[in-house]
């Protein structure tokens, strides 16, 4: 007996499940367009040369940012001071250099409200907050404290290891935090000179309840560790708040 072709209310139930399920995937994925890096040279007489850069491509800068645009600091304990940088178009970065006189942090932050929208043929999203952050460890020196430093963003990445001790092989555990407590979050890492495709990581880690996520050195060179988090959120200016965050540093 042939089988009866399946009723509209059916297909249209199975239509909704799939199209449910792809956007449950792409919440759990990575947001693979640009992400703010800071990317650190090597210090000498005191200060570090830095590039912030807007790449798919870690670390080869795409877009110049404008300054005005982006906040830029260097963090050493408990003192901030401003960094300023300036359009450098061959990099395709924003060029600085930071006071680097022990271990410490250079950190860049991107933040912008996007008013709700509500265009025709796609779902409704509502007033977002976005922010982007990226903090470089720079100065590090083997077997000396300050890798652990915060920069007091919302979403942040902490190493609870020094990368300057490291060697391929290791791993560095890094905690996840948001608003100050562990968020179990998957990370994703690699490394400059990895790959020259968009969205290419050399490892994940997944960081469960308290625990600590633990990636995987393959490489020496510059490695950058990202994490992503959005929630809703009811405040005055805006009713969903989204971050990106990554960490940046070098092993030897």
């Amino acid at each position: 007996m042939p089988h009866s072709p399946p009723s509209h209310r059916f297909v249209a139930r199975l239509r909704r499940a799939l199209l449910l399920a792809g956007l449950g995937s792409a919440l759990a994925a990575p947001a693979f367009a640009h992400d703010l890096v800071v990317k650190p040279g090597t210090t000498a007489d005191g200060k570090v040369p830095v590039e912030v850069l807007l790449t798919e491509v870690f670390f080869t800068g795409d877009v110049v940012l404008k300054p005005e645009n982006v906040t830029v600091q260097a963090v050493e304990g408990t003192q901030k001071s401003p960094v300023t940088v300036a359009p450098d178009t061959a990099a395709k970065a924003l060029a600085g250099s930071a006071p680097a006189a022990g271990p410490g942090l250079v950190v860049a932050k991107i933040s912008r409200t996007r008013p709700a929208r509500e265009d025709a043929g796609r779902p409704p999203e509502p007033a977002t907050l976005s922010e982007s952050t990226s903090k470089a460890l720079v100065n590090l020196a083997p077997g000396t404290a300050g890798f652990g430093t915060l920069s007091g963003d919302r979403l942040e990445i902490v190493p609870l290891a020094n990368p300057a001790d490291l060697k391929v092989g290791d791993e560095l555990p890094v905690q996840v935090l948001f608003d100050g407590k562990p968020l179990p979050v998957r990370v994703f890492a690699t490394h400059d000179g990895f790959s020259t495709r968009e969205g290419t990581f050399a490892t994940t880690a997944v960081g469960e309840k308290e625990e600590p996520a633990y990636v995987k050195i393959t490489a020496p060179g510059l490695w950058v560790v990202k994490a992503s988090h959005a929630q809703a959120e009811d405040a005055p200016s805006h009713k969903r708040y989204s971050a990106n965050s990554n960490l940046v540093f070098l092993v030897k």
